[in-house]
């Protein structure tokens, strides 16, 4: 795999991890268990901070609001390139069991969409996806 896409794996890895913090928050040992693991693919988590804000249910869905501050290292071509990003973490569950974890900021932003996470014994619908991340462009980050 080259540099260019063990870097892409890499952020897709860390979103992922940011996204686990939020709805299934890890002990310190697991965090950097898999601190170590990303550095693997040119990422180096310098510092990451998630607080939960409100928990509530509105209608049927519930919803997570927080905030989050973020200061990473990940390769590219040439070097490494720093990112650092504060913001607003958005979630909202449906009864259906689809998650949407949203990172917002001005510098970093993703979302993460995830059809019934609860697989226990269950198939993974024909044609659906469990798991989608997206980036999301800067203009329709803002909340």
């Amino acid at each position: 795999m080259d540099d260019q896409w063990r870097s892409r794996a890499g952020e897709l890895l860390l979103q992922s991890f940011l996204a686990a913090q939020v709805l299934m928050p890890h002990h310190e040992s697991e965090s950097e268990i898999f601190r170590k693991f990303l550095e693997n693919y040119g990422i180096v988590i310098n510092e990451v901070e998630i607080h939960i804000i409100e928990e509530n249910t509105l209608g049927e869905n519930q919803v997570v609001i927080g905030t989050f501050f973020l200061r990473f290292q990940r390769s590219r071509e040439g070097g490494t390139e720093k990112v650092w990003a504060q913001g607003l973490i958005t979630v909202k569950i449906d009864r259906k069991g689809e998650v949407v974890v949203k990172f917002t900021s001005p510098t970093y932003q993703f979302m993460i969409r995830m059809n019934n996470p609860n697989l226990s014994g269950q198939a993974i619908r024909s044609g659906g996806n469990l798991m989608e991340i997206y980036q999301m462009p800067r203009d329709l980050g803002k909340v």
